[in-house]
């Protein structure tokens, strides 16, 4: 994986969207609690919950887990490009290649 252009703006991406990643943890989870449940299923080997009478729900748990951390790197990922495209066409148009007035 490269190593990003902005590591700075990567830092104020991740740091910016918090809101974004609790917001969207109260949707998948309810609360902390239901993310540090989440996260225990998660470890919980599958065939111990299925001894346990808990598959599914570890199923559920693990889905939800998987996709709460998909959209919170998505977030990042989009934003960070958006603002990195911004940057480099800011960049070349503004400070790098402005055509020379007469």
């Amino acid at each position: 994986m490269p190593f990003p252009d902005y590591p700075v703006l990567l830092t104020v991406v991740l740091i910016a969207n918090w809101p974004i990643y609790t917001r969207l943890m109260q949707f998948f989870f309810g609360d902390a609690s239901g993310l540090a449940q989440a996260l225990g299923y998660w470890a919980l080997p599958d065939l111990l919950s299925l001894i346990m009478n808990r598959y599914w729900e570890d199923q559920w748990a693990e889905f939800r887990l998987t996709l709460w951390l998909i959209l919170c790197a998505g977030v990042v990922v989009a934003e960070y490009r958006l603002a990195a495209l911004l940057l480099d066409g800011w960049y070349a148009h503004v400070m790098c290649c402005k055509p020379a007035g007469p």
